[in-house]
């Protein structure tokens, strides 16, 4: 390594290290990417603050790897697990290729609490191969992308759109798998944006949360969580698209089968890499939703 090099510490309590961190960031990844951003994602996180490091050359911040904490629930063993999921990694391009991103990484990892259950990790195809070389595995026991055409003569479960405050979540009706811990702290967190809506169905603990979009120009209802029994998930998204009048549902569930819509469309899988499972397979159980798999997380 270049002598002038350093790996440091990222203090999120330092204003100038997050402006150092957006400014990384904005030149590497997302040129959108914004200061209050960082702060909801890595500052106010409910399932802790994250851990992050720089790489350094004297002054200049060329390089960066954060480390989100993230908490599941299997409702089916009564089970809580601990994890973490790298997020924001960059490094400036006159720094790329030549090992500073697995030195990043080692440097992060040092300061990593030791009580997680696993790590995980949502990347690119472009960076899927440098996960599988430092020793993650992917899931394979994983789901399709699906659009929904929904049934308009199907019969519908009422409901309203709430807000998250007025959200009642019901243990029992999580899916029996290993899943993110919704609680309303999170949910409220999570989903805070604007177009972010909540149908709060009439069956007690089963919700839909979803926006207004446009796939290909034709509008499309994406469903980021699934909350319920699984026996009525289906018919939760196609009542949604029946009282909104729009025919396409954009949804992630484990194992769908269709009964309810006209037709179910398989799309693209996700990639999901782990590592360090300490509870010895207990990841084929693995259950993550839209919402944990979108870009901006």
């Amino acid at each position: 390594m270049e002598t002038s090099l350093i790996f440091r510490q990222l203090n999120l309590s330092d204003p100038k290290d997050i402006t150092d961190a957006v400014n990384v960031i904005r030149r590497n990844l997302d040129k959108s990417f914004t200061r209050e951003f960082f702060i909801w994602k890595h500052c106010n996180n409910p399932f802790g603050k994250s851990k992050g490091v720089f790489l350094q050359d004297e002054s200049q911040i060329v390089g960066i790897r954060m480390l989100m904490n993230w908490e599941f629930f299997n409702s089916g063993e009564n089970l809580k697990l601990k994890a973490v999921r790298p997020v924001d990694t960059a490094i400036d391009v006159n720094y790329r290729g030549k090992g500073y991103f697995k030195e990043l990484n080692a440097f992060l990892m040092k300061f990593t609490p030791s009580h997680y259950d696993f790590i995980f990790n949502t990347p690119n195809n472009n960076s899927l191969p440098g996960n599988l070389k430092m020793g993650w595995k992917q899931l394979e026991n994983i789901s399709n992308f699906q659009i929904g055409i929904v049934n308009p003569f199907f019969k519908s479960l009422e409901f309203s759109d709430i807000n998250s405050s007025q959200m009642k979540l019901m243990p029992d009706s999580f899916n029996p798998l290993l899943s993110t811990l919704l609680t309303e702290d999170f949910l409220a967190w999570r989903y805070k944006g604007e177009d972010y809506r909540i149908a709060s169905f009439a069956l007690p603990g089963h919700y839909l949360i979803y926006k207004l979009s446009k796939i290909g120009g034709l509008p499309v209802l994406i469903v980021y969580e699934n909350i319920g029994k699984p026996e009525f998930i289906e018919q939760m998204l196609n009542s949604l698209g029946k009282k909104n009048k729009v025919w396409l549902i954009y949804f992630y569930y484990k194992n769908l089968r269709s009964k309810v819509f006209l037709k179910i469309i398989n799309r693209k899988k996700p990639v999901v890499v782990v590592k360090d499972d300490k509870k010895n397979n207990l990841l084929l159980t693995l259950n993550l939703s839209l919402g944990d798999l979108e870009a901006k997380i």
